[in-house]
């Protein structure tokens, strides 16, 4: 369903006609976003289910291998030594990544 046909039938669910403007204010926006997330959920698909699963076995699997190879190669004799540099390492391209980020926004 298109934005203004969402518009049109929130206004006339409303009774209020053509005569009023659609979104002049911000609880006309939330309704009509809210419709908008009702009318999109139909449309979820077994193929995006199928996508989903695909996605997130992928992201495990490549977690897991990371985090084996980290166990062989990174301090393999002292693990809190491995920890330690995991975390500091982790934080700094956090806070990297979050700079770019706040650039790009």
């Amino acid at each position: 369903m298109k934005l203004r046909n969402l518009q049109k039938q929130y206004h006339d669910e409303q009774g209020q006609g053509k005569d009023r403007r659609a979104g002049s204010n911000l609880l006309d926006k939330t309704k009509l976003f809210l419709m908008a997330r009702k009318s999109n959920r139909n449309h979820l698909t077994t193929e995006h289910l199928l996508y989903a699963l695909l996605i997130g076995t992928s992201m495990i699997m490549l977690w897991r291998g990371t985090w084996g190879l980290l166990d062989t190669y990174f301090f393999p004799h002292s693990k809190p030594t491995s920890y330690s540099l995991s975390v500091i390492i982790g934080l700094l391209i956090l806070s990297f990544t979050g700079r770019i980020v706040k650039k790009l926004t």
